[in-house]
């Protein structure tokens, strides 16, 4: 029995070491910010790739993506500046810049993406809202210098409301398509069906 005891004491003490030295490393990858908390306080964010140490059982490491993210916002009606309507889709690509900002003021990219939703649908309306359709058209089928001011300007309008509040950029929203909703859809598909009769 004492035999037997002297091999599996040593066994535990290895592997509780072993287990005290994994819980005070954490890694940090290239795409990713570290956001070390106490206590659920913010206490340090880590931009830099590397193997670091933390405090067992009191740090508590989560993790932000640093690099360039894609959302597709849902498709939303605008009215047009005479009275039309059309179906706006788009998507953004964004980053985040400020991480403790982040941390502080939305904690999650799921958040921040219903928040990108809500102020790319707010600056897109009220955009075209001070267009007509015809302009509008032209605008997202035309040359592609009329198009890129379209996209600039959307994007150039987002990234001013929520730089400074969230701490991200907003890199472009790119209109994807344009359509009419899907009753003016089927009266012009109706209509064209009658002239051909």
């Amino acid at each position: 029995m004492k035999k037997y005891l002297k091999i599996i004491i040593p066994c535990i003490l290895v592997i509780i070491a072993l287990i005290f030295v994994f819980s005070m490393t954490y890694t940090v990858g290239e795409a990713d910010y570290g956001i070390i908390r106490q206590f659920g306080k913010v206490v340090e964010i880590k931009s830099e790739p590397g193997l670091y140490l933390k405090t067992p059982f009191i740090d508590e490491v989560s993790y932000m993506p640093k690099n360039n993210r894609f959302y597709d916002v849902t498709p939303s009606d605008v009215l047009t500046s005479d009275k039309k309507a059309l179906v706006i889709d788009s998507y953004i690509i964004w980053k985040i810049t400020d991480p403790l900002a982040f941390v502080q003021t939305v904690a999650t990219v799921e958040e921040m993406e219903r928040r990108l939703d809500a102020s790319t649908f707010s600056v897109v309306k009220n955009t075209m809202g001070t267009m007509e359709q015809s302009d509008i058209i032209q605008a997202g089928s035309d040359t592609q210098n009329n198009r890129n001011a379209l996209n600039n300007l959307i994007t150039e309008k987002v990234n001013e409301q929520l730089h400074a509040a969230y701490g991200i950029d907003v890199l472009q929203i790119e209109v994807k398509k344009l359509d009419l909703p899907e009753a003016n859809e089927e009266a012009v598909y109706n209509r064209m069906i009658s002239d051909r009769e």
